[in-house]
């Protein structure tokens, strides 16, 4: 049994991570009530600057997803305090304090911006938002310290349990739920965007396998396989067996919006991670969950 602290334990990643590690071990989560609940752990109900760290003791390993996502936050001090500054002490603290010996946290796929695809870690980074900046400064950070921990650059991760996060909650979560119920689905002009979509069990899958790998560094999380919005908008109406109405509109970010994405999984794959849901498999399990 290890004593694992994971920091954004009642969100959507968190929620599937905590289930997949309670029977086991001995869970401390940071979260709120007001996103999915979680029984059976002992739950700190607060941000990554209001942790009680007297109450965690000696952690085994902690892994990191609390975060700002919110990609069209334009406030790069609010977003450097969510996704730098609190992280930093965070680490130093674990690391120092509590004798942690093994940290995994969630980095991103959009510091690769719009660069050549499939991107490779080893990829000049391009961020093109406040937010993919935050992910890629603590990224270096964490490089630069040479901490015992692994980052997993997210490509876009999607399934059950994201009600909470509204507007942020993954685009194919949205298309299915505004065919469910008959509603427009909205899509960037002109949804020919391509974006790598990993199911959340895969992505809790190679977190798994990183709890017990002894590597450290930067490593990608996605399907490697990319899947335009139009493309996910025919899957799902063809599965739920609805007629799609779509209405086309401007991209609030303009250029600064990835084009396309693909996850290079070779250095990954070496960890022993094969990603097991195709886009189709994922969205039938995922609309299992939503009927």
């Amino acid at each position: 049994m290890k004593k694992i602290f994971i920091t954004g334990g009642t969100g959507f990643i968190g929620s599937h991570l905590v289930n997949a590690l309670i029977k086991n071990n001995d869970i401390f989560i940071t979260g709120n009530d007001l996103e999915n609940k979680i029984s059976s752990v002992t739950l700190l109900n607060c941000h990554l600057n209001g942790i009680d760290y007297s109450r965690l003791g000696k952690i085994d390993v902690c892994i990191h997803l609390a975060a700002n996502n919110d990609t069209i936050c334009f406030d790069k001090q609010e977003m450097f305090m969510a996704n730098f500054h609190a992280p930093k002490e965070l680490f130093n603290r674990i690391l120092n304090d509590h004798d942690c010996k093994k940290i995994i946290y969630a980095s991103s796929a959009s510091v690769y911006g719009n660069g050549n695809v499939p991107f490779l870690e080893e990829n000049k980074p391009d961020p093109l938002s406040v937010y993919a900046e935050s992910k890629l400064a603590f990224d270096e950070w964490v490089l630069k310290n040479k901490f015992p921990a692994i980052g997993l650059r997210f490509s876009n991760v999607y399934g059950p349990c994201e009600d909470h996060k509204e507007r942020r909650a993954s685009l194919i979560t949205k298309i299915i739920k505004d065919l469910q119920g008959d509603r427009i689905v909205n899509l960037f002009k002109y949804g020919e965007q391509k974006r790598d979509w990993v199911y959340v069990k895969d992505v809790i899958k190679l977190i798994l396998i990183c709890i017990k790998s002894n590597s450290n560094g930067i490593f990608n999380c996605g399907s490697g396989y990319a899947t335009s919005f139009n493309d996910i908008v025919e899957i799902t109406s063809n599965l739920i067996l609805k007629i799609p109405k779509i209405k086309y509109i401007d991209c609030p970010l303009g250029n600064n919006f990835q084009k396309n994405t693909i996850m290079s999984l070779e250095k990954s794959s070496k960890l022993g991670y094969k990603p097991k849901y195709s886009i189709e498999k994922g969205i039938i399990d995922l609309v299992k969950t939503l009927l």
